[in-house]
């Protein structure tokens, strides 16, 4: 459903790639215009990573990725995929797309998994994307884009119809609350009645004292077997239950899994709203930050504790506190700030070249901006220390930076808000970053404490304009490169491979650093370079021997760069990755600078998190 021809754009269907691989084939030949594109290349599609990020619930990072397949399509003068426009309203309305295992290519509509119900002015099919999705006609047979576009309209009407009950359900119940969502396993062991369903209403029959307080027991014959009716009910129980009892065996399935997510998604946590109860084999359950470990009860044990815990948590829900707004910096925490920063950080006015980028004297430009200086103003500070703090197991509506690839958890956050017309970047993170992100490894992580910064505090950076070095300059166009390392990344934090082409870095660089640091007229003003692919990529040898290679003219780092792991110290940045064909590397290294050791270029391991990013982009004039 996802996969686009590489010579026009058009959409392959999912019969026609059915049909690709019952022949063993690797390589589609698209029926419009007879070009063949690689099933391989189709599965490293922007659109592809996109659905995976959806999958998950990351809809911020999904919708980067969609957007950057239809800034794609555009530069090549495509129609964009319809998918890639459906992405972004899904991504808009909170909703996530699960496909089956067994359909590891996608190529059967998804499951619809919504993390909220309310809060939407609009229906779904109303929404700007998903009419962009509808009028995309790209090129083609004309009957196969009617059939496309009936597929993305019955996603449509599906997911319009569940928000419909949903606001049937929320006037029905004039929005009140249960008193606990009983959720269980639905799906039966061994072909027989649903063994989690008679534990569920076990336990629903041990709740007496509040069984009038209405807990919500999930069951789909209540619901004359309606899976969207269903879903409604689901979400608004996720949405307006006082605590949450999840009732397992010896494993947790992907129902039980998402809706204790979601819970968490839907919520301001409080340590003692969720509760496990096991039957069958003990098994370990991971905790948000173990403050509900106690919450834990064995039903074959004869356990009622689960009794006293919705009794002791009935009625904990509470409107969600007000995010701060510039009149109340503080959080509505009786304190206010004063009014203003004393020394704001100076943000990207540009006052020539169209409004798009400032040449400087010196011979260099500002262009664009990024999030560089540590803030040390308290109402800066106070405006997102006011903001519930995120941890492994729930977000809080922050983004996720970095996470473990060994646990698949998170453990550093970012937020971007502005704050008194200033731009800003929140970090936060629970541990120190991983030193290498795909190969094991004992050495400890130790960049962020070097530079000072700490794990559990919060770190506030102003968004600056970012200072380029002007390489080469012709009349319309200025070869630019950072004059400081402005992130650090790994190479690759996929694979120990080193080519640049399917490298994570070069994705990051196109698409969140893209996106971040340059407005729509600033991205229209690069200059796609190589053989079309990218705008933005690392700095070359002729840069790194033109500016970088005397010492006494180093690599600077900014505070940004130094707080998420960049190695730099006192004298500069300690290497950064530089694209070289000549080095010899194996295939799990890249090749780096060492600023330090007068310009030496060397190997470092692909999956090095340490190491500097130092973009360089072509301006035109």
């Amino acid at each position: 459903m996802i996969y686009t021809c590489e010579g026009c754009g058009a959409w392959f269907s999912a019969e026609l790639l059915r049909e690709a691989m019952a022949k063993n084939e690797t390589i589609i030949t698209c029926p419009y215009c007879k070009a063949t594109t690689q099933f391989r290349e189709m599965q490293q599609s922007r659109i592809a990573k996109a659905y995976d990020f959806l999958s998950i619930g990351e809809f911020g990072s999904a919708k980067t990725l969609f957007l950057s397949a239809i800034d794609e399509s555009k530069r090549r003068k495509r129609a964009p995929s319809p998918d890639a426009y459906l992405g972004c309203a899904l991504c808009d309305f909170s909703v996530r797309t699960v496909f089956s295992e067994s359909d590891p290519n996608k190529l059967e509509p998804p499951q619809f998994i919504f993390y909220r119900g309310s809060g939407f002015e609009q229906q779904f099919t109303e929404s700007y994307y998903y009419r962009m999705a509808i009028e995309s006609n790209g090129e083609g047979d004309a009957a196969a884009l009617r059939e496309e576009n009936d597929r993305i309209r019955g996603y449509g009407n599906e997911i319009d119809k569940i928000f419909e009950y949903y606001q049937e359900i929320a006037y029905t119940r004039k929005n009140e609350n249960y008193s606990v969502f009983i959720a269980y396993e639905d799906e039966p062991d061994d072909g027989s009645a649903n063994q989690g369903y008679r534990v569920a209403t076990r336990v629903y029959n041990d709740l007496p004292a509040i069984k009038d307080k209405s807990p919500f027991l999930p069951d789909i014959e209540n619901y004359d077997n309606d899976k969207l009716r269903y879903e409604a009910a689901i979400l608004y129980a996720i949405e307006h239950s006082n605590c949450m009892l999840v009732i397992a065996d010896n494993d947790i399935d992907m129902r039980l899994t998402g809706i204790y997510l979601r819970y968490f998604y839907g919520h301001d946590f409080n340590g003692g709203r969720l509760g496990f109860i096991r039957y069958l084999d003990k098994i370990p359950i991971a905790l948000r930050d173990n403050q509900a470990a106690e919450n834990v009860f064995d039903i074959e044990d004869g356990n009622r504790g689960y009794s006293n815990f919705v009794m002791e948590n009935n009625g904990v829900t509470g409107p969600k506190p007000p995010k701060p707004g510039p009149d109340d910096p503080d959080g509505g925490k009786g304190k206010k700030g004063h009014g203003g920063s004393e020394n704001p950080p100076e943000t990207a006015k540009p006052r020539e070249g169209n409004g798009i980028y400032v040449p400087l004297p010196n011979g260099q430009f500002k262009f664009g901006h990024y999030p560089q200086q540590l803030v040390k103003d308290e109402a800066v500070i106070a405006h997102f220390d006011a903001y519930e703090k995120p941890s492994p197991l729930d977000s809080k509506d922050w983004q996720i930076m970095f996470y473990s690839k060994k646990t698949g958890r998170p453990y550093t956050w970012f937020r971007d808000e502005e704050f008194q017309g200033h731009k800003y970047r929140a970090i936060y993170f629970t541990r120190f970053r991983d030193v290498f992100c795909v190969q094991p490894s004992d050495i400890p992580a130790k960049e962020q404490k070097v530079n000072g910064f700490m794990t559990q505090n919060l770190y506030v950076f102003a968004f600056a304009p970012i200072i380029w070095n002007s390489i080469e300059q012709s009349v319309r166009r200025a070869t630019l490169c950072a004059n400081q390392a402005l992130d650090s990344r790994a190479f690759n934090d996929t694979a120990l491979a080193n080519g640049w082409e399917f490298s994570s870095i070069r994705t990051w660089l196109n698409n969140e650093f893209f996106y971040t640091a340059f407005d729509e007229k600033q991205r229209d003003a690069l200059f796609m370079m190589g053989e079309g692919e990218d705008k933005v990529c690392l700095v070359d040898t002729q840069i790194d021997t033109s500016l970088f290679r005397k010492k006494e003219r180093p690599v600077l780092g900014s505070d940004y760069f130094r707080c998420i792991g960049g190695m730099c110290r006192e004298y500069g940045v300690q290497n950064y990755w530089v694209l070289a064909d000549f080095v010899n590397t194996s295939d799990e290294e890249a090749a780096v600078v060492f600023p330090e050791r007068q310009g030496e270029i060397s190997a470092m391991s692909v999956d090095n998190t340490s190491v500097a990013v130092v973009p360089k982009v072509i301006l035109t004039l």
